[in-house]
């Protein structure tokens, strides 16, 4: 049976300091690894991780990221939150990056273009796309 929506599932496996470590899914498949800012109990802007929660996403034009951008719709407390390229929590200023490849003695993540192809390539753009973030500390 195929799925009416694009499910994007993130789950986040490792805290670093200033890092967040995890793994992104889209229906099931494995598409790459995770990097955001520090969990906390407290936002502080540009260095706290996205909300657990489940959030709509649409593709944009990012004037900075360029188009066919995955934007993360509603995120409460957040504004232009987007899935981009970038190695660690210097690159993300609240936003998820997505990569190929992980480092977890260094808390970073790299090979982005790939990753991001990857994910372009599982999202059918006719459907709504439909992003979960969990917490699934330590489960590898």
């Amino acid at each position: 049976m195929k799925n009416n929506i694009n499910q994007i599932l993130v789950f986040r496996q490792y805290i670093f300091k200033d890092t967040t470590i995890g793994q992104m899914y889209i229906d099931g498949k494995f598409i790459g690894y995770t990097c955001e800012d520090a969990l906390r109990p407290y936002k502080i802007y540009g260095q706290t991780a996205i909300p657990c929660g489940t959030y709509y996403c649409e593709y944009v034009n990012s004037p900075k990221f360029g188009p066919n951008t995955l934007w993360i719709k509603n995120v409460p407390g957040y504004q232009l939150i987007r899935v981009h390229g970038g190695n660690d929590e210097a690159d993300t200023e609240g936003c998820l990056l997505l990569g190929e490849y992980r480092n977890l003695e260094e808390g970073t993540i790299w090979s982005s273009k790939p990753a991001l192809t990857n994910m372009d390539e599982h999202i059918d753009k006719s459907k709504p796309i439909v992003m979960t973030i969990s917490d699934a500390i330590g489960i590898k």
